[in-house]
């Protein structure tokens, strides 16, 4: 979903951020912090058909700096075919919502809270058959910030396991324990235990519902 998610993709955000597809409305101003805040609402035209999400923009009335972004997709509900995707799959998006908040460091705008929620199927492109269904509600705090010597991420993914193509794979234990990007991002043990209320080990759960 890369093409379609500004948090990776901010090229295109900055793109259709322009009144050929938008009509601006500025809201009622609030306070953040004790900082006058503009909120600017970008509703996508009705002649626009493909797949846009809504946005609600949170600007600082004394730098004009970005506090928030909130993005709601469910009004363009769309069939769509991904950058990366296999041409075998589509993926139709039942419902999104983003929000995004941001904080400054070093008199700099970093990334300090995120939350995406998303539904969405992925289906035969051919006979529309639903292959599955996914629905995603994922959070982030980001309390701290490194800076790398040579500004570059140590996270990457192997070149020849695209994350594009896990609908299509089978569940493979020894991928996920040697995948750098899944072993350097931390998560909180209670995770598994919450998945594993029902007595059965993740790797049974993992392995019976794979794709044979």
């Amino acid at each position: 979903m890369t093409v379609e998610n500004y948090a990776r993709n901010k090229q295109m955000l900055l793109d259709n951020m322009k009144q050929s597809v938008y009509e601006f409305e500025l809201d009622t101003p609030t306070y953040f912090n004790d900082k006058l805040v503009y909120i600017v609402d970008a509703n996508v035209k009705e002649a626009i058909q493909r797949f846009i999400f809504s946005a609600k923009f949170y600007i600082r009335a004394d730098d004009y700096a970005i506090v928030q972004l909130d993005f709601d997709g469910k009004d363009k509900v769309s069939l769509i075919q991904p950058s990366g995707i296999p041409a075998s799959l589509k993926l139709k998006i039942l419902e999104y919502k983003a929000t995004y908040v941001f904080k400054s460091f070093n008199d700099r705008m970093y990334m300090h809270y995120l939350n995406n929620y998303v539904i969405y199927n992925w289906l035969d492109s051919k006979s529309g058959k639903l292959i599955n269904n996914n629905e995603e509600n994922s959070q982030a705090i980001i309390q701290n910030i490194n800076f790398l010597p040579n500004g570059k991420s140590t996270l990457h993914r192997p070149a020849n396991r695209k994350l594009a193509a896990i609908p299509l794979i089978p569940y493979d234990s020894a991928y996920w324990l040697n995948n750098d990007m899944v072993k350097q991002i931390p998560y909180d043990p209670k995770i598994s235990s919450d998945l594993e209320k029902k007595g059965v080990d993740l790797e049974k759960q993992f392995t019976a519902n794979s794709r044979k």
